[in-house]
């Protein structure tokens, strides 16, 4: 079980920071690819990408190190609890669909918490 949980927990680092470093380093892409960046300014964009690539980190980095590795799962629940800024933003309802794409990271995160 513990196996399972770290190929998760990487998969998922991966993910957000892949998803993160897209947003906070390439705002161009990130404008033309994403909806919900119209009407936020750059920086605004590039908070909401340092913060996942931030949450990644935190999602793996206490449990390896050892240090506070009870945090680890609240990493989780806090990328689990974010808003998805789409929602937020609230001009596009189309974008508020649930996608399969949508829930899987939402059911890996929530494993990782369950399980440490």
């Amino acid at each position: 079980m513990n196996i399972v949980l770290w190929i998760v927990q990487v998969l998922l680092v991966i993910m957000y920071g892949i998803a993160g470093a897209t947003k906070a380093f390439n705002t161009a892409k990130t404008r033309e690819s994403i909806n919900w960046t119209e009407g936020r300014t750059d920086n605004s964009v590039r908070f909401i990408g340092t913060a996942e690539m931030l949450g990644a980190l935190g999602m793996i980095l206490p449990m390896l190190t050892g240090i506070l590795p009870w945090s680890t799962p609240l990493a989780g629940v806090g990328a689990v609890a974010r808003p998805n800024p789409g929602d937020y933003n609230g001009a596009y309802p189309e974008e508020r669909i649930q996608s399969p794409t949508n829930e899987y990271p939402v059911a890996g995160t929530g494993s990782v918490c369950r399980g440490w």
